[in-house]
């Protein structure tokens, strides 16, 4: 008889600010959208309740460019929005959960201040087809294959 075992997860989204537009997203939104710790910790909390062992943290690319995004993390502390990402993995951590991250791409700096309190970290490619640029993802450079094999790469 084959075993199948599985580790309960949570998903934590804690931006839907994206800097993207992506042609086929339903998820991402060009206005300002950041859960506030409170909430944070609340939704960690009721993780922990529901005996999660791993969080993934999504988020749209790069919520700080928005003016909004970047004066609320400033009011929470952080100077940008890694460090946020950060502090809310370190709260999972706190609560016995491994953090994942599936951020876009990012800088190596960033990526290296992510390393330190993540058990893993994910990037999506959709594909190694520049087409899709002169398409779908004409309003996202950031989704280009050569910018998103180099953050892998890092």
């Amino acid at each position: 008889m084959r075993r199948v075992t599985f580790s309960r997860n949570f998903t934590l989204s804690l931006s839907r600010t994206c800097r993207c537009y992506c042609k086929y997203c339903a998820f991402a939104t060009h206005r300002a959208h950041l859960y506030v710790p409170e909430e944070v910790e609340r939704l960690l909390d009721e993780a922990t309740r529901r005996n999660a062992k791993e969080l993934l943290v999504l988020t749209g690319e790069a919520p700080e460019v928005n003016d909004e995004v970047r004066r609320r993390l400033g009011s929470y502390g952080h100077a940008d929005f890694t460090s946020y990402v950060a502090w809310a993995c370190e709260r999972a951590l706190e609560r016995g959960m491994l953090p994942h991250t599936n951020l876009g791409v990012l800088s190596h700096d960033d990526l290296a201040r992510l390393r330190e309190v993540t058990a893993s970290q994910g990037l999506m490619l959709e594909s190694i087809s520049e087409r899709l640029m002169d398409t779908v993802h004409a309003g996202s450079p950031t989704k280009h294959p050569a910018r998103r094999l180099d953050t892998i790469r890092a």
